[in-house]
């Protein structure tokens, strides 16, 4: 039998879905899985959501309507991205920065 231990990842996968389940519209867990881009976008959505809010609030422009509709939309696309990543870590489909599994419970 092959051992194929080269392309299972160090990182561990519980650490990786917990950061998902709390901290994932945030990115986290994309940080800790070596994947910086994916957690830039998902910090920049996130932020980019209240920022826009919050700066249109201050600045009296457009309808609160829509500042809100863009709020939700932001809000909820990052929070369906980090759920899409959380059932990925979980059923074990994960891959780090390096394109290893993401297979490890605990540390070993």
């Amino acid at each position: 039998m092959e051992n194929n231990d080269d392309n299972i990842s160090p990182k561990n996968r519980t650490l990786a879905l917990l950061l998902g389940i709390f901290l994932g519209p945030l990115g986290v867990h994309n940080f800790y899985l070596g994947r910086p881009v994916r957690g830039i976008f998902q910090l920049t959505i996130y932020f980019g959501a209240f920022l826009s809010f919050i700066l249109g609030t201050l600045l009296g422009s457009g309808n609160s309507v829509y500042r809100i509709l863009l709020l939700v939309f932001l809000m909820d696309s990052a929070m369906l991205w980090s759920l899409i990543e959380w059932i990925a870590i979980a059923a074990g489909k994960a891959k780090d920065g390096k394109g290893k599994k993401v297979l490890r419970w605990n540390e070993q």
